[in-house]
């Protein structure tokens, strides 16, 4: 009897497992997931009426996530940035535009990437330590797109905007 047991006991465990693999397949994705998704879709087809109507329920990460999934588009994700940024209901996040220039960097993009750096301190009008702070707190969040050419490119722009004391700190 226990032979018998020994024999049935790794199939049943085997089926379970299986079972448990296909209910993680069929759960029901989060309306994030659902969002995200949809937003990828439009964007690829450059759909920006779908996308208008789906601005108010952006959020920071989702934006973020947004550009990460175009990061070998790196045109893409920049024209969806910048649409973010133009929409008035979406508030500035220095988190997106942080992720933005990591890819921008990623991507070898360095004179968007230096540009969108000028604009945090010029039009936005952030210090360049706040600026720093950003790129620090997303490197690690930028999957995989950062590299310390960032900083580098952080000095840059910090020069070439005149803000030579924020290169220096």
């Amino acid at each position: 009897m226990n032979w018998v047991l020994s024999f049935s006991l790794p199939k049943t465990s085997h089926l379970i497992c299986r079972g448990l693999h296909l209910g993680k397949q069929f759960s029901s994705p989060s309306s994030e997931n659902i969002i995200f998704r949809a937003i990828c879709v439009n964007l690829k087809q450059r759909r920006w009426k779908f996308l208008e109507q789906i601005a108010p329920t952006l959020t920071n990460s989702l934006v973020s996530r947004v550009v990460l999934e175009f990061r070998n588009s790196p045109q893409l994700g920049l024209e969806f940035y910048n649409w973010v940024r133009e929409n008035k209901s979406f508030p500035h996040c220095l988190e997106c535009s942080c992720t933005v220039i990591h890819v921008l960097v990623h991507c070898r993009r360095f004179d968007d990437a230096l540009s969108l750096m000028e604009n945090l301190m010029s039009a936005d009008g952030l210090h360049p330590l706040d600026v720093l702070e950003g790129l620090v707190s997303s490197y690690d969040e930028a999957c995989g797109c950062s590299s310390p050419a960032v900083f580098d490119a952080f000095v840059r722009a910090c020069t070439r905007f005149g803000q030579t004391e924020g290169a220096y700190e």
